[in-house]
């Protein structure tokens, strides 16, 4: 009975590592997320960052609404 029960856990874990998987990847190749993001409201603080083909915001959050890539902290 015991065995039953471990091999039931060891099915489920594998179910759940391999959902992980599948969801990180559909999200990392933007398949989650449409961009432009819509209703998200930016603190209006000037802490600027600059991202791929050197467009500059003024935060992370304005650049992360735009789904900007490669962001770093200017």
């Amino acid at each position: 009975m015991k065995t039953n029960g471990l091999a039931w856990r060891v099915v489920m874990l594998l179910i759940v590592v391999a959902a992980v998987f599948t969801v990180s990847a559909v999200h990392a190749k933007g398949g989650f997320t449409a961009c432009p993001i819509s209703g998200i409201e930016c603190p209006q603080i000037y802490n600027p960052v600059i991202c791929q083909g050197g467009v500059i915001y003024p935060n992370m959050c304005e650049a992360k609404k735009v789904c900007a890539k490669n962001c770093v902290y200017y």
